[in-house]
């Protein structure tokens, strides 16, 4: 019954209601997408959190060699042969002088955490499987590109500094451009934080050169059988050479002196040919990149007071008038058996729709804008934390838009509205 009559005092203020209901929707898309932007930080923040988290350096390496001759380090396992105190180190390898076709290629090659770390929207297939590893062919994921290479290509790489020396790659998946990558390359403001590492790998800003991403686990896992010597420093000298290059994260156990890690850094610094633009401890380059996923926080804040005192005027506003205008209505349910402080509650029920059927066209448009592509660039979402803060909104709304009607039906009577009237 109050339900049904709630609808029907909707109905009759329609056009108050239909005010509110825009009003409402503009406050519930104010919310997801400030929520929506602090969300996509945290998440790509997360995926690097466990290795920044520890005692240790982040450094960011043009180049990285040992000895007086400059001899470059290929991966991360070789690295750590060299600073045996270290727990881990986490970096990635780019194959140097690759050509396809007889034109430049990236080719970047992600240790297992980095595999793990990324999910890049595809244009075509797929990321990298479990399964792939332990394949024939070395498989690779490349970017958008224009030299027409697609899913289930096989491509030769071509290493330009050996004659006949070349590895073919089967392309499982083509991605979409501007996809987020773990990079070794980086563009943009000079961060002190995680945006070092993951940067959206866009076609044209790099060149019109792009990238082919191979799982370095699959290498390895590969290597007692003698496949992909080419690739594989381990099994031949004459292949391809390598390089680290870009976010090194190196960490250590806490029982690590900090004169032992400084002593760690001097000995990569003194590499001959070694370059090292940025290095700070891992506690800090941690903290920086907190700080930067929760300023949105601190910004939504003056946002969060402004929704909050709209919703009390406009809460008690609407409240006010369709008490007042249905105080009679009111009344009549009373005469026809109706609990006098359950007629107040229509008031409640009638702002639960209102609120309800605001949140339902926002929620709508944006189901409606991600089947169309238009959200595909930005990182607006409808997802659990979303839901909840616009239901917490919700709730809010309705509780305070009943809270004045029904003091105001309480202080009055049946009696007197109807000799009122």
């Amino acid at each position: 019954m109050l339900l049904w009559l709630g609808w029907k005092d909707v109905k009759r203020n329609r056009v108050l209601n239909f005010i509110i209901i825009i009003l409402l929707m503009i406050m519930f898309a104010t919310a997801i997408s400030g929520i929506s932007v602090v969300v996509s930080k945290v998440r790509v923040y997360s995926k690097i959190e466990p290795y920044i988290e520890n005692k240790g350096v982040f450094l960011w390496c043009e180049m990285l060699t040992r000895g007086s001759r400059g001899i470059l380090y290929s991966d991360a396992a070789e690295l750590r042969q060299y600073l045996p105190e270290a727990d881990s180190i986490l970096a990635i390898s780019r194959w140097i002088a690759s050509t396809y076709q007889g034109k430049e290629i990236n080719v970047w090659e992600y240790p297992e955490e980095v595999v793990k770390m990324l999910s890049p929207a595809m244009e075509q297939g797929r990321y990298f499987t479990i399964q792939d590893i332990y394949s024939n062919t070395l498989k690779g994921v490349v970017s958008h590109n224009t030299y027409g290479i697609r899913e289930g290509d096989v491509v030769r790489i071509n290493y330009d500094l050996a004659k006949g020396c070349y590895q073919e790659i089967e392309i499982v998946g083509v991605m979409e451009d501007d996809a987020v990558l773990y990079q070794p390359q980086y563009f943009g403001e000079n961060t002190k934080d995680f945006r070092q590492c993951f940067q959206s790998y866009n076609y044209n800003a790099m060149g019109g050169e792009p990238v082919i991403l191979i799982a370095q686990q699959q290498i390895l896992a590969n290597q007692s059988k003698g496949r992909f010597s080419n690739v594989n420093f381990r099994l031949s000298d004459s292949g391809f050479m390598k390089e680290i290059e870009g976010p090194v994260i190196i960490s250590y156990s806490d029982n690590v002196s900090d004169e032992q890690i400084d002593e760690d850094i001097l000995f990569l610094i003194d590499g001959a040919t070694s370059s090292i633009s940025r290095q700070m401890t891992l506690k800090q380059f941690n903290s920086n990149s907190r700080e930067y996923v929760y300023e949105e926080l601190d910004n939504l804040y003056p946002v969060v007071v402004c929704v909050m005192i709209f919703i009390l005027v406009a809460a008690v506003s609407a409240g006010v008038l369709s008490v007042k205008k249905n105080m009679y209505n009111y009344a009549v349910y009373y005469m026809c058996g109706l609990r006098w402080m359950q007629c107040a509650m229509i008031s409640l029920v009638s702002a639960f729709f209102v609120a309800a059927g605001a949140l339902l066209l926002v929620g709508s448009a944006l189901v409606i804008l991600q089947f169309m592509g238009k959200l595909e660039k930005t990182v607006i979402c409808y997802d659990v934390w979303q839901i909840v803060i616009c239901g917490g909104l919700l709730v809010f709304f309705v509780v305070i838009s009943s809270l004045l009607p029904l003091f105001l039906v309480w202080r009055t009577s049946a009696n007197n509205v109807l000799k009122k009237r």
